[in-house]
C-alpha cells in the first residue's frame, strides 16, 4: 500500500493539528537521532561480534591413531 501525496498531506495536517508547528521539528530531530544512534549500536555489536569470535580450531590427526583396528 502506497501513501500518495494527498494522504501525505492529511497526515501531515493532522500532525500539526495534534502538536503544533514548534513541536514538528524537534520530533524529526529527536527521531533522526533514535535512529542515529540504534544502526550505530548495531554497527557496533555486529564489529565485537566479528572481533570476540575465535578461529575454528583445526583438528590435529595423529597417523598412528587411525591406523589401530578395534578387535572384539
Amino acid at each position: 500500500m502506497r501513501i500518495g501525496w494527498v494522504e501525505g498531506l492529511v497526515i501531515f495536517g493532522i500532525l500539526i493539528f495534534l502538536f503544533g508547528a514548534t513541536k514538528l521539528p524537534a520530533m524529526g530531530r529527536a527521531i533522526g537521532q533514535s535512529i542515529k544512534e540504534f544502526k550505530k549500536g548495531v554497527r557496533d555489536a555486529d564489529s565485537d561480534e566479528k572481533s570476540e569470535k575465535p578461529a575454528p580450531a583445526t583438528a590435529k590427526i595423529n597417523n598412528d591413531d587411525s591406523k589401530k583396528i578395534v578387535q572384539h
